[in-house]
């Protein structure tokens, strides 16, 4: 259906020696409107996805065990965003 796909936050979460990290929580802290809690978790690839309701400046926040806390502030577009995440730790 036209008109109801949403904007994509999405990307690939690494550690430092660009392997794949599976499991890690990924949400949006802030937004250009109310946001509910929503998280989502990186596969066993290291990928992700988050939908958002608008485009615009998103927080994005990523938190995996054994890693360094992440975050980011993304300016989210029509076609979405996409993200590396490198995480420091283990």
């Amino acid at each position: 259906m036209e008109g109801l796909s949403r904007p994509l936050v999405s990307g690939v979460v690494r550690d430092n020696r660009g392997e794949a990290v599976t499991d890690a929580r990924l949400f949006i802290v802030a937004g250009p409107e109310p946001w509910p809690d929503v998280a989502a978790l990186s596969d066993e690839a290291g990928r992700f996805s988050l939908s958002v309701l608008s485009t615009g400046t998103y927080k994005l926040q990523c938190m995996a065990d054994g890693f360094a806390p992440w975050e980011t502030v993304v300016d989210v577009q029509e076609a979405g965003a996409a993200l590396e995440i490198e995480l420091q730790g283990r």
